[in-house]
């Protein structure tokens, strides 16, 4: 992994703007990186969860509904904006049946204001009163610039773990 480490960094953003300026019908490209936090609070309750940094459109890219508010936009990634949007059992499980939009949530020693929460969807995850959440339910999106300045990682990991990439 040293050797490896000494000769390239992984994925980065030099990788997405190549895919983007580079690739003929390029429409869309999201790079994601994954962190996992040691704590995820709200003012009403805990919970465990997968943070997930995307780039705008992601949602696009993987075909995610909302059932409130909205997805992350390329003002959140270029301000690295402290935002939110939560998968449906982490909505649950800080908020119960209390309002999530607008309110604050604490993932590691990071604040983020709720803009969006993910529509629950059949397929392998958590259930709640027998509907299927799915595999997002348990899932955190942040600007994948926020992800990537606000939150620690390990210096050896590349700096993406992948990057979507949607064509004509």
């Amino acid at each position: 992994l040293t050797e490896t480490r000494k000769r390239s960094i992984g994925l980065a953003w030099r990788d997405v703007e190549a895919i983007r300026s580079g690739l003929p019908g390029v429409r869309s490209v999201s790079p994601k990186v994954e962190i996992s936090p040691f704590q995820v609070y709200a003012a009403n309750g805990s919970a465990k969860a997968t943070l997930l940094g995307v780039g705008a459109g992601y949602e696009r890219l993987v075909a995610l509904e909302l059932s409130e508010g909205r997805f992350l936009d390329s003002r959140d990634v270029a301000q690295h904006a402290q935002v939110a949007v939560l998968g449906a059992a982490v909505r649950r499980d800080l908020f119960a049946y209390q309002p999530a939009l607008g309110e604050a949530v604490k993932v590691n020693d990071v604040w983020l204001e709720v803009v969006g929460i993910l529509a629950p969807i059949g397929g392998e995850g958590d259930d709640f009163e027998g509907v299927a959440l799915g595999p997002s339910a348990t899932v955190i999106f942040i600007p994948v610039s926020t992800a990537e300045r606000k939150f620690d990682r390990d210096p050896k990991a590349s700096p993406f773990s992948e990057i979507l990439v949607q064509m004509d």
